[in-house]
């Protein structure tokens, strides 16, 4: 291990614990998963310098919390996500009854058209108020107060998608800003985009959705065109 890692492992584990990963074509989470593994290991690698003895399973739990995001327009495959989320931490759990249960991951892996979201120049208050319901959402265990979560959530996204097609002249299912305000109160974006898009070319894109990049993106062309920008 170079000297400089050695010297500075305090501030690289910081780093690492405060990075935010994003994939917007999430599909069954193999990326995410990958991702989460790396950043465990190199954490785990830290630890003998930084004197912080902190379990597989909580490290995997704390990275899927704060770093960890995915979007994909297949609700099939959020769901098969989430679930390959849970699986990934289980495994290191050496006291079955200790196992804890599933977190709330229904604002960490989305269901949503990544592509189409509102102008750059969007923002609002309400940010900051499903930040701190999604924030309190994910480690609720009390099945009644989830739902109440879930439900004023779910009231204030839903309010402000519903006049997105006459604000802007197109329906809205899904934005980052709007989901993830965590990352964009804190850091204005995330720190690394890792995904696999749809190889789709124009010819398999509906004629409604290319006039509606035409409108974004000044160009509409393959899906995985639309991914990289």
């Amino acid at each position: 291990i170079p000297k400089y890692i050695k010297e500075n492992s305090i501030q690289i584990d910081k780093l690492l614990a405060e990075i935010k990963v994003c994939d917007p074509a999430v599909g069954s989470g193999a990326f995410p998963i990958g991702i989460m593994h790396e950043i465990v290991k190199l954490r785990q690698l830290l630890s003998i310098f930084t004197g912080e003895q902190v379990k597989t399973y909580d490290l995997k739990r704390f990275t899927i919390e704060n770093s960890l995001y995915g979007v994909d327009i297949d609700p099939g495959a959020v769901e098969i996500c989430k679930l390959r989320f849970w699986l990934s931490m289980i495994v290191d759990e050496e006291d079955f009854y200790n196992i804890k249960p599933l977190p709330n991951l229904d604002y960490k892996v989305v269901c949503g058209n990544s592509l189409i979201g509102f102008p750059e120049n969007w923002k609002s208050p309400i940010s900051e108020k499903i930040e701190k319901l999604t924030t309190e959402n994910f480690s609720e265990t009390n099945p009644v107060r989830k739902k109440q979560l879930k439900t004023e959530i779910d009231k204030i996204i839903r309010e402000r998608l519903e006049n997105s097609e006459k604000n802007f002249g197109y329906k809205i299912d899904f934005d980052f800003r709007l989901y993830f305000p965590v990352v964009f109160n804190y850091k204005n974006g995330f720190d690394i985009v890792i995904a696999n898009p749809p190889y789709v070319s124009t010819k398999g894109i509906d004629e409604k959705d290319k006039k509606i990049f035409q409108q974004i993106y000044g160009f509409a062309d393959d899906l995985y065109c639309h991914f990289y920008f």
